[in-house]
């Protein structure tokens, strides 16, 4: 087996790595959520925590809206990705100064 073959690291690898992690998840309709990934299951229905949704995207610079827990169907997902530990952080602030 090689070297390249042993680092090689599957969309499944990554989805169980980001477990628990904050994500931000793209939607078909170019909605973005962003949370912690709580669940995931075969069919990529998945649950967040601390879930804000971006009606026009992350980037828009608009307002999210904040659901607290959601779930999001798995045939509406275009991509997950794995937030940077800094968006992380401040999401996990905001989202104390929430509940307090």
């Amino acid at each position: 087996m090689s070297a390249a073959t042993a680092n090689r690291r599957t969309p499944g690898d990554f989805l169980r790595e980001v477990r628990g992690c904050g994500v931000r998840v793209r939607l078909n309709d170019g909605t973005d959520y962003t949370g912690q990934l709580l669940a995931l299951d075969g069919f990529m229905n998945l649950a967040m925590d601390d879930a804000i949704e971006f009606p026009d995207g992350v980037n828009s610079g608009s307002e999210g809206r904040r659901y607290g827990q959601a779930v999001i169907r798995g045939n509406n997902v275009l991509y997950i990705s794995m937030l940077e530990r800094k968006q992380e952080e401040e999401q996990a602030d905001d989202a104390a100064v929430e509940k307090a």
